[in-house]
């Protein structure tokens, strides 16, 4: 099994992408950005807000179907994975919803999965739920850029075709990666775009990594797969965002054979995954 992960953006295709003023003058509205995590958050709200697009947060699907019940929004980016009520769940909620309004020909409104899953499978799931396009975390700045710019260039969001995958940007990192180093930071700011906003996200990493780790611990101990494959999960994403391959895989392994439903198994990989956070963490805190 191998994971996508953004690769340094090129320098030429910075100069053909839509400049950030134009995209702001695309989107008619906020974003509504519907993550668990609050890195997640901070880092995709930091690269909305370079775009010049204004936006609010939502905690879950849960959270995300009230906002949405109660404000216009212009955009949904979705993470797939989350507590109470996940992003395909929701997604199919919201469909349902505009249906019985009778609005699918009046207003669709565009959402987009962002999420550590980076299966052909996981598209499919996204899309045949409603989602109207899919972009495979860690996202590039510049991968938004052309996201906003594939749905409101033609200012006509209910025709916009879905996306092919993405193939160009991206590495694959193999299950067996376990040397190298911890991290990547120039690839890890190349993506991000700015030294600050990756000093500024490594801190709440640091900040937080004992309840990630607590969570897996606390899944592991009430024999929770579904609850551990969540957590594990969490963790791949953020090592992602930090182009940690080692520790990626890692999470990859746990979150696989706690959705298998092997607890055996899963107590020697999440005592792997907590060695490769840590790692992560301490070299965080020395950059």
């Amino acid at each position: 099994v191998a994971l996508q992960i953004a690769a340094a953006e090129p320098a030429a295709a910075a100069s053909t992408a839509p400049r950030t003023s134009d995209i702001a003058a695309l989107v008619p509205g906020r974003v509504l950005l519907v993550d668990d995590n609050r890195v997640n958050q901070q880092l995709a709200g930091a690269m909305l807000e370079r775009l010049g697009l204004a936006y609010d947060c939502a905690d879950n699907g849960r959270d995300a179907l009230r906002r949405l019940a109660g404000a216009d929004f212009a955009l949904v980016l979705m993470d797939m994975e989350m507590p109470e009520i996940d992003g395909v769940t929701a997604t199919r909620e919201l469909r349902a919803r505009e249906t019985a309004l009778g609005k699918v020909n009046q207003r669709h409104l565009p959402i987009v999965a962002m999420t550590a899953n980076a299966l052909q499978e996981d598209r499919e799931r996204c899309f045949a739920a409603g989602m109207d396009g899919y972009l495979a975390k860690p996202v590039s700045l510049m991968a938004l850029r052309q996201e906003f710019q594939r749905l409101f260039g033609s200012r006509d969001t209910a025709t916009v075709a879905a996306p092919a995958p993405a193939a160009s940007p991206a590495a694959t990192i193999p299950t067996s990666a376990t040397t190298g180093p911890v991290f990547d930071r120039g690839a890890a700011v190349a993506m991000m775009g700015d030294d600050s906003l990756f000093d500024e996200v490594a801190g709440m990493y640091v900040a937080d990594v004992p309840g990630y780790l607590a969570e897996i611990d606390a899944a592991l101990v009430a024999g929770d797969a579904d609850r551990l494959a969540r957590a594990a999960h969490t963790v791949k994403g953020l090592f992602a965002t930090f182009v940690a391959p080692a520790g990626q895989t890692a999470a990859l392994q746990l979150e696989q054979a706690a959705r298998a439903g092997n607890l055996a198994e899963c107590a020697p990989l999440a005592t792997a995954v907590r060695a490769r956070a840590e790692a992560l963490s301490t070299a965080l805190a020395q950059t």
